[in-house]
């Protein structure tokens, strides 16, 4: 469970260390060309393979972790906050990927794109709306179950 969280942790800095890099760009635009040439080296695929792949053993783990908080408790509190900071990527996990396929629908055909993010439609048909909508569904149906089962356990 603490792997799985670290390996979040992990993506998450990957991230954010691309968005500090990316405001720094206009700052100063030498930095451009290194932003870039980093941006191109990320393998998208991968953490979206892993997102979709462990969405639901991510939410359970999240949202029992938050369950199980203490207001006192230090030893807990980085796990705390690393469920909170899940939690809240995983409900904005859906958003982030429609937009992300709605902003790159002309262009999902292309191998250059099928390389960095072909995991969010593999196997579908990029021309069709519901090739682009079924991992929003799949995500959202997910979360939904995982937010009745722990409704209905407590």
């Amino acid at each position: 469970m603490d792997s799985m969280l670290l390996i979040v942790l992990a993506i998450l800095l990957v991230v954010i260390l691309l968005a500090l890099f990316s405001c720094c760009i206009y700052c100063d635009y030498r930095y451009y060309r290194t932003f870039m040439i980093l941006k191109n080296k990320v393998f998208w695929n991968v953490f979206i393979r892993y997102t979709l792949q462990s969405y639901l053993k991510m939410s359970f783990t999240a949202f029992v972790s938050i369950q199980l908080m203490e207001s006192g408790n230090r030893k807990r509190a980085f796990s705390s906050v690393l469920a909170i900071g899940t939690v809240v990527f995983l409900v904005v996990a859906p958003g982030l990927y429609a937009f992300i396929l709605w902003k790159k629908q002309k262009d999902l055909f292309l191998p250059t794109v099928r390389d960095r993010i072909g995991s969010l439609y593999q196997g579908k048909r990029e021309e069709e709306t519901s090739g682009r909508v079924f991992v929003v569904i799949y995500l959202l149906r997910r979360l939904w179950f995982v937010l009745l089962t722990l409704t209905l356990v407590s």
